[in-house]
């Protein structure tokens, strides 16, 4: 489709890995990712992650 830009939010590090080296294939790369604590009494760690076309 062309997407120039897409904001990726996971709860899962290991699918998030995952997901980025799924979409480098397709001419994506992580621009930037943030990391978000909505819980800091849990291990628990959610993100904001863009991933840009080349």
């Amino acid at each position: 489709m062309g997407v120039k830009k897409v904001v990726y939010v996971s709860a899962s590090p290991a699918t998030l890995v995952r997901d980025i080296k799924e979409a480098s294939k397709y001419g994506y790369h992580c621009d930037h990712i943030t990391p978000i604590d909505l819980a800091p009494q849990k291990s628990e760690i959610k993100s904001v992650t863009l991933l840009q076309l080349k």
